[in-house]
């Protein structure tokens, strides 16, 4: 989740865009949206110039949108999923921003392209490589894996594999993977053998696991993802 926050923001930096405004659910996901934004800001030179919050029933943020457009921010960013992100991205449409949208990873689905695919606002999601396999280079050292997988998902689904699809393959993978090393079930030997887990390739990248890190992969194993012509 933090990477979902600081690959994008990391981007911002290398374009020059430092001023960031939140616009946050009430809620648990709107509280880390804040936390982890202002924990990694810093790290990239960015400036949280305001924050606006609205409920998770509200269907229409223009009034919030209003006042951050007063901060002259770069960027909105909005820790949110589903209707309430496309909704935003709506009332940014009718309001004429012309800054992008930052929205959480969670919207890395082809349901989300949908609701927003056709406006005039640039949505940026955070996501997996398994999202562009055709866009990422030949020399990616997981994208074998990922066409492999996308192949076996495309037969059975009929659909392109997603981010959570890859997610969560690659976790069965790394709990067989650290069975087969333990060649055993036992809990705390299985969770051992996954803490000594190296270069291993996976649909979200390179696992390179240790007892302070059950993510394994690198923030660059993220990508930015945009929408054009309805892709």
């Amino acid at each position: 989740t933090e990477f979902a926050v600081a690959r994008p923001f990391k981007y911002f930096k290398e374009k020059g865009m430092t001023k960031v405004a939140f616009l946050m659910v009430v809620g648990s996901l709107g509280e880390l949206g804040t936390k982890i934004g202002k924990k990694v800001a810093p790290e990239y030179g960015i400036t949280v110039v305001g924050e606006e919050k609205f409920e998770a029933q509200a269907t229409d943020v223009t009034p919030q949108l209003t006042k951050l457009r007063g901060l002259k921010p770069d960027v909105i960013f909005s820790f949110t999923t589903g209707e309430p992100a496309a909704m935003i991205a709506r009332n940014m449409a009718q309001l004429d921003m012309k800054v992008p949208l930052l929205v959480s990873h969670g919207n890395a689905t082809p349901g989300f392209l949908k609701m927003v695919g056709d406006l005039p606002v640039t949505v940026i999601v955070p996501a997996g490589k398994i999202t562009v396999i055709d866009q990422i280079p030949d020399t990616d050292q997981a994208k074998k894996v990922l066409q492999a997988f996308n192949k076996v998902y495309l037969e059975r689904f009929k659909a392109p594999a997603t981010y959570y699809a890859g997610q969560s393959a690659d976790g069965v993978a790394l709990i067989a993977e650290g069975m087969r090393i333990a060649k055993s079930g036992d809990p705390v030997k299985v969770r051992d053998a996954i803490e000594g887990i190296k270069n291993f390739v996976g649909n979200n990248g390179i696992f390179n696991m240790s007892p302070n890190d059950h993510q394994g992969t690198r923030l660059e194993d993220m990508v930015n993802t945009t929408i054009k012509n309805g892709k």
